[in-house]
C-alpha cells in the first residue's frame, strides 16, 4: 500500500487555431471554475481531499497505490497544426503511409454531411492526416509522430521528468493522443515496437516513450469525454497504426490501469467506445473500463467544448467520484 504524488494531465481537442498554450491552459482553468461543481472536482484535483481519499483506499483496498493529487498540467500541440495552415495544402505533405480505404473515405463524408452537418469538419481536418501518417516534408516526420512526441514533453514536464505519477484527461483529439501514448507505453514495455507501420514513430520517439516507462512515473488512468474515437473509421485506422490490421476495435493499453470515457444520452456527444472493453462493476473493484453515462436535459446544452461539457454536473460529479474512489493499482 502507497500513496503516490500524482499530477492531472489535460490534453485538448483539434481545431485550436486560435490558441496559444497559455489560453489553452485558460481554457481548461476556466472549466474547472464554471460552476460549484466543477469547484469541488477542482478540489480534488488541487489535493485538498487527499486525506479523504487515503482512508478511503486504506478501509477498501489492501496492497494497492492510490493517487494523493498535487495539481494539474495541460498539454499543447496545436501549434504543430498551425503551423502547417500556413503552408499551401500542397506543401504540407510528402505523402500518407497509411491512407484509408475507400469505404472508410465513404464513411467520413457520410459522418460529416448527414450526421455532424459540418459540426466537426475543421476537427477532421487535422485527425484524418493524424491517422493517415501523413509525413510532414519539413521534418520527415509524421503528424501522429509530432503530436504524440509533444504531449509526452509535455507530460515529462508536469511529472517532473519522471517523478511523478499521473492521471491522463483527454478531450475531442485529445482522446485519441492519449489513447494512443498509452498504448505506445504499453507496447514498448511488452518489448514491441510502439507501433506496427514502419515509419510511423522514429527511433527518437522510442526512447521518449522507453525512458517514461522506466522512470518512476507511473499511470494511474485514462479519462476521455468528448471522445469520437467511436466512429469505426477511426478504430480501423488506429488498429492499423497501432497493430497491423484493419479491426473495428480497440485493444484496451494495459500499462494503463484503469479507463472511463465518458458520453451523453440524447445527442451532444454520444460516444460509446467498444463493447468489448466493458467490464462487470462491481462498486470499484472490478472497473478497468467504462462508458460511463452523463445526462443532459434534452434540446439544451448541447455542445462539443471543453465548457458545455464541465457545465453538466452529472459530469463533473463522476470524473469528482472516479478520481477519488477507482483510479488506483
Amino acid at each position: 500500500m502507497s500513496e503516490k504524488e500524482t499530477i492531472v494531465f489535460c490534453v485538448h481537442g483539434a481545431n485550436q487555431a486560435d490558441k496559444d498554450p497559455a489560453k489553452d491552459y485558460a481554457t481548461w482553468s476556466d472549466a474547472f471554475e464554471l460552476e460549484d461543481a466543477c469547484l469541488e472536482l477542482k478540489n480534488v484535483i488541487l489535493g485538498n481531499e487527499n486525506d479523504e481519499i487515503k482512508n478511503y483506499h486504506l478501509e477498501k483496498h489492501n496492497n494497492c497505490d492510490f493517487p494523493q493529487y498535487n495539481g494539474w498540467a495541460s498539454a499543447w500541440y496545436g501549434g504543430i497544426w498551425q503551423s502547417l495552415l500556413d503552408k499551401p495544402e500542397s506543401e504540407r505533405f510528402s505523402t500518407r503511409l497509411s491512407p484509408s480505404k475507400d469505404g472508410e473515405k465513404d464513411e467520413r463524408v457520410f459522418l460529416l454531411e448527414k450526421i455532424e452537418r459540418g459540426a466537426m469538419k475543421k476537427h477532421f481536418d487535422e485527425l484524418v492526416p493524424f491517422y493517415e501518417l501523413a509525413v510532414i516534408k519539413d521534418s520527415n516526420k509524421t503528424l501522429y509522430e509530432e503530436i504524440c512526441s509533444k504531449v509526452v514533453d509535455d507530460l515529462w514536464e508536469a511529472t517532473e521528468e519522471g517523478v511523478k505519477d499521473f492521471v491522463m484527461v483527454g478531450h475531442s483529439m485529445g482522446c485519441c493522443v492519449c489513447y494512443n501514448v498509452l498504448s505506445h507505453m504499453t507496447r514498448v514495455v511488452d518489448g514491441q515496437p510502439p507501433a506496427a507501420i514502419e515509419g510511423a514513430l522514429s527511433p527518437e520517439y522510442t526512447e521518449k516513450i522507453k525512458k517514461m516507462t522506466e522512470s518512476s512515473s507511473k499511470p494511474f488512468g485514462l479519462i476521455t469525454f468528448g471522445n469520437y474515437m467511436g466512429y469505426n473509421w477511426a478504430q480501423k485506422a488506429n488498429t492499423r497504426i497501432l497493430y497491423g490490421e484493419r479491426s473495428r476495435h480497440y485493444v484496451y493499453p494495459d500499462y494503463s490501469p484503469r479507463w472511463f470515457n465518458f458520453f451523453t444520452l440524447f445527442g451532444g456527444d454520444p460516444y460509446i467506445i467498444d463493447d468489448l472493453l466493458e467490464s462487470s462493476i462491481i462498486g470499484d473493484d472490478i472497473d478497468a473500463y467504462d462508458d460511463v453515462s452523463v445526462w443532459r436535459v434534452p434540446f439544451t446544452n448541447i455542445g462539443h467544448g471543453r465548457h458545455q461539457w464541465f457545465r453538466r454536473d452529472s459530469f463533473t460529479n463522476k470524473m469528482r467520484s472516479k478520481l477519488k474512489k477507482h483510479l488506483y493499482r
